[in-house]
């Protein structure tokens, strides 16, 4: 594999795991409303 290919791979899952964990936090502060969470507008729909 590509040097560059792994550590993209590894950027994104990192990201993806800091951005699930942005959710859950701002999920469990606001009882699943999300309220004032990075990504409340895309978690809008589910909520």
């Amino acid at each position: 594999m590509d040097t560059s290919n792994l550590l993209a791979l590894v950027v994104g899952f990192m990201v993806a795991n800091f951005m699930l964990f942005l959710i859950k936090e701002s999920d469990d502060d606001q009882d699943g409303g999300g309220d004032g969470g990075i990504m409340t507008p895309v978690m809008a729909p589910t909520n």
